[in-house]
């Protein structure tokens, strides 16, 4: 139930602001996400720490806006999908609704990781159809 919940709402956000490994798509999953193989292959593979510094960046410049992240990550990767971006901005809205206290005292902090892991993690490995693995996750966001 919860799960479906979170991909309610990372499906709500997301409508609402209409080259060493590539991430794989969980076959299983009839639902492969929103980001396309280009997006996997060109920005988004474990270990991009360009990728996951530049979202981090977004994140912290938006005021956790899910909207103003998406704008972000599009200004620097022009070549990512708009939906695979929604995918990324909306955890950040989810991190800024549901983990306000701890993220704002210390978005590098580990309340801040627990909280965006517990509440926001699974909603964008639904939304993006990459494994948690796989995700260019850093400790905290």
């Amino acid at each position: 139930m919860q799960k479906l919940i979170m991909t309610l709402l990372f499906t709500a956000a997301l409508a609402a602001h209409t080259h060493e490994q590539q991430a794989p798509i969980n076959q299983d999953d009839p639902n492969p996400g929103q980001c396309n193989e280009s997006d996997r292959r060109d920005y988004i593979y474990r270990g991009n720490t360009d990728f996951n510094h530049t979202w981090r960046t977004c994140g912290k410049n938006a005021s956790g806006s899910a909207s103003g992240t998406t704008a972000c990550l599009k200004r620097h990767y022009q070549g990512l999908s708009q939906e695979c971006a929604g995918c990324f901005g909306a955890y950040v809205g989810c991190a800024r609704s549901n983990c306000w206290n701890s993220c704002w005292i210390n978005p590098d902090g580990k309340d801040c990781q627990n909280c965006s892991n517990s509440h926001c993690q699974p909603g964008l490995i639904s939304c993006t159809g990459i494994a948690e693995d796989q995700l260019p996750l850093s400790k905290s966001l």
